[in-house]
């Protein structure tokens, strides 16, 4: 009888738990028939928090809500209606609202303003904002990143793939068209390829801010996990207790790694720290979890070596009226990207959504189009969004974070979910904001949602102190606009060694290559594989050539060099180190790869004599 009373007690749980969504499902027409396009919708929840939405060109509007009472506000054209409807678990409610009095017919539809440049810059606040925009008259060779490609920014250089576009000279033209893709330039850091350094830097230059945004990603718990085929286990659940307390979460990556944090916002006494992983109901202890400093914490478990085809990306943008001088420009290089993600990647099933936010005084504080496999949807949303509104410096992030964790419907089984954040303001400082900050990071976290910052001019090395520790806290990268595109105003220099300046499009496109590529089950891929060195071998162009056997490897690995090396890393297709080598000048390594997943490789080090870091690409098999 106990068994029987635990079983109903634990089903009663699963579905309590995990079974509470419905769907809405919405369509407005007028009363003759036509769609009701970009009206706008707000919905307040049982805990009446406010969502702000847009009918699509169809009238139409989809979201999962998690069941309860909501009100549902209407406007359009100065009309307004409020409608009440209940979610109730599994169930799909189709609403069909006709809006009487409200007359739209095609022509209207037809005839109606875009808007313009001009008009931005009249909605911006900022007066500084208002002067004259140039963009660069010449034009450079595209190239796309293959998914069979895995190279960071700098290998995509040295391999004549990527301009270096901080050092041509730009005529510049006033804006007089249609603004296309490929104009905003950008680099990436990624905190996680050089780990000392941000550890030199965030106690150095970067010391202060930490106590101004409390959060402080210091003590890292890495954890790799791999099934009993050598294969990577992609989306696990990974917790960090301290004794019986669970203080963080995440969920392993394409790679099977996970990061997970401790005393990330708060300092807490530090007891008995232990890591739980957790995939189809196999359950796998850490019991003494090392910390990043003294090692990767490696698991093995039960699992299939297959992963799920299923990609969420969403795009947060910042339309307050400081976004004037890119907005423009960051829409267009979006839709560019949608369409290149979508047609480089037929074999994976994608969703985009985007969320647009302002500030607590503006016309609205979020606007979210929801997660759709219809990218033309997320398309036309971001397409109609105009920058307006803010004044006050900091604006709602904190807010638009929150949505996007939260309400976003992100699905449970994926191989990655990736959030785009594009800002240039940071958000406020007050408690209740740094608060709901730390809720939405964590709950991006424990979801498995990459965070990846664009940031833009405005930004001051606190906020990019933020959005770095950001990045680290939901295993994403900090990326940056730059002055070498010639638009917008002047954009911070990130502290760091160096980077490589991109095309923001070709950045963000290769990123989510980067985050959605997995190892073939099949270890014939591997076999077969021609391994092409990143590095151009040509005579003057590198000082130190390194030579690697046998490569593949089936776990030793051999690395010769012609000449002294100080600096040599070990790291994943991600561009995440996971070995450091202790070079002091030395010309011959050994190190045991064991421990890690089949997969693709890259050996990187450091030719001091060039001042560039370079890498050579091997293959771990088993």
């Amino acid at each position: 009888m106990k068994v029987l009373i635990s079983f109903f007690f634990l089903l009663f749980f699963f579905v309590a738990t995990f079974a509470q969504k419905g769907t809405l499902s919405v369509s407005f027409k007028s009363e003759d028939n036509v769609a009701v396009e970009h009206g706008k919708i707000k919905i307040k929840t049982p805990s009446s928090y406010q969502l702000n939405f847009e009918t699509d060109v169809n009238g139409f509007f989809q979201m999962d809500f998690e069941s309860g009472l909501y009100t549902l506000y209407f406007d359009k054209k100065m009309f307004k209606d409020t409608f009440q409807f209940k979610i109730s678990p599994f169930k799909t409610n189709n609403l069909q609202i006709v809006l009487h009095n409200l007359n739209v017919n095609k022509e209207q539809k037809k005839s109606s303003p875009k808007r313009t440049t001009e008009h931005i810059f009249k909605k911006s606040k900022s007066d500084f904002r208002k002067k004259e925009k140039f963009i660069r008259s010449e034009s450079s060779d595209d190239f796309e990143i293959m998914a069979s490609e895995f190279l960071s920014a700098s290998d995509m250089k040295e391999a004549g793939k990527i301009q270096d576009y901080s050092a041509t000279k730009r005529s510049k033209t006033r804006i007089t068209e249609e603004i296309s893709a490929s104009a905003l330039t950008a680099g990436e850091l990624n905190d996680f390829s050089k780990w000392e350094l941000w550890t030199d830097i965030e106690s150095t230059d970067l010391e202060n801010h930490y106590k101004t945004w409390n959060i402080y990603p210091h003590y890292r718990f890495c954890v790799q996990v791999k099934n009993h085929e050598n294969y990577p286990v992609i989306n696990a659940s990974i917790k960090l207790y301290n004794g019986d307390e669970i203080i963080f979460e995440s969920r392993t990556d394409n790679t099977g790694k996970g990061e997970l944090w401790a005393d990330l916002f708060k300092n807490k006494t530090k007891t008995n720290y232990q890591i739980l992983i957790s995939k189809n109901e196999v359950d796998h202890w850490i019991k003494k979890p090392l910390l990043f400093s003294k090692g990767i914490n490696f698991a093995t478990i039960s699992a299939n070596c297959t992963s799920s085809k299923n990609v969420d990306i969403a795009f947060i943008v910042d339309a307050t009226g400081s976004m004037g001088d890119e907005i423009k420009y960051l829409q267009s290089e979006l839709l560019d990207v949608i369409d290149r993600i979508k047609n480089q990647n037929k074999t994976l099933n994608i969703q985009t959504g985007s969320v647009f936010y302002r500030d607590h005084t503006d016309a609205y504080l979020t606007k979210m189009s929801p997660m759709t496999s219809n990218v033309s949807k997320t398309s036309e949303f971001i397409k109609n969004q105009f920058a307006a509104g803010g004044g006050d410096g900091p604006e709602a992030v904190d807010e638009a974070l929150w949505v996007t964790s939260e309400f976003l419907n992100w699905r449970n089984e994926t191989r990655a979910k990736i959030a785009f954040l594009i800002l240039d303001a940071p958000p406020h400082q007050n408690q209740s904001e740094l608060d709901k900050i730390e809720k939405a990071v964590k709950l991006a976290s424990k979801k498995g949602i990459r965070i990846i910052p664009i940031v833009g001019s405005g930004i001051n090395k606190s906020t990019e102190y933020l959005m770095r520790s950001i990045a680290l806290a939901t295993n994403g990268t900090y990326t940056f606009l730059t002055d070498d595109s010639g638009i917008g105003n002047a954009h911070l220099k990130p502290t760091t060694d160096d980077y490589q300046v991109e095309k923001l499009n070709d950045l963000i496109v290769r990123l989510i290559t980067q985050y959605t590529k997995v190892s073939e089950c099949n270890k014939t891929f591997y076999k077969n594989t021609a391994i092409i060195d990143s590095a151009i071998e040509a005579k003057g162009q590198i000082g130190i050539n390194i030579y690697l056997y046998p490569n593949p490897t089936k776990g030793i690995l051999n690395i010769k060099s012609d000449l002294p090396i100080n600096e040599l890393y070990i790291s994943d297709l991600s561009g995440k180190s996971i070995a450091m080598l202790s070079g002091n000048s030395n010309t011959f390594w050994k190190y045991n790869l064991s421990n890690y997943p089949t997969g693709l490789y890259l050996i990187r080090y450091y030719d001091q004599n060039k001042d560039k870091w370079h890498s050579k690409k091997f293959i771990l098999i088993k």
